[in-house]
Formats: structure tokens, sequence, C-alpha cells
């Protein structure tokens, strides 16, 4: 394949044209005259470059002290909380409780 020198914008306008041709990205590459592997790098280097931190795949998670009111069972197990209401049906916790023992 001829080496061609493409700009950030014509890359980007390459990728957009892939996103919208419903084709792999393989078949997309061979036929603009891109050697696949290439176009793979390139492409995924973009994606990531585009991801920004409220787009990142993990969050921060906070703890909150329960308020216990009550109507509220508390389930304790090791650092695990877990507040019920007294409507829960016993059938229902035995079976929970049952699958967190397996």
């Amino acid at each position: 394949m001829k080496r061609t020198h493409r700009t950030p914008e014509q890359w980007a306008k390459l990728f957009a044209t892939f996103e919208n041709s419903g084709t792999s990205q393989s078949n997309f590459a061979k036929t603009v005259g891109v050697n696949p592997a290439y176009f793979s790098i390139k492409y995924r280097a973009s994606r990531a470059s585009q991801d920004t931190p409220n787009t990142a795949p993990f969050i921060r998670a906070t703890q909150k002290t329960p308020q216990a009111t009550s109507q509220d069972f508390w389930v304790r197990y090791r650092n695990t909380e877990l507040g019920l209401p007294m409507s829960v049906k016993p059938e229902w916790l035995a079976s929970f409780v049952k699958a967190l023992a397996e």
C-alpha cells in the first residue's frame, strides 16, 4: 500500500466515515487503502483520547452511614450492612441469605 500522510482532521473524518459505514475495521481500511492493523491502532488511540473523566469506566463511590429507623432491621456481615424494611417476607430473606452463602 502506498504511504499517505494524513492530518488529525483527516483521520477524524475517516473515523467518522468508518463509524457510519457499518463495515468492519478491516474491510473499511482495505477499501480506503490503509493497512488494517495501522487503522486499528490509530482508531483505538483516537477513541482513547476522546475519553474524559466523565466517561471513564469507573466512578468514585462514597460510603454513607446508614440511618436506622424503628421500621428497619439490619443484616451485618463483616464490613457490609444491609438495611431491610420489616415488611420483607421471611421466605425472601431466607433465599437471600442462602444465595449469599453460596
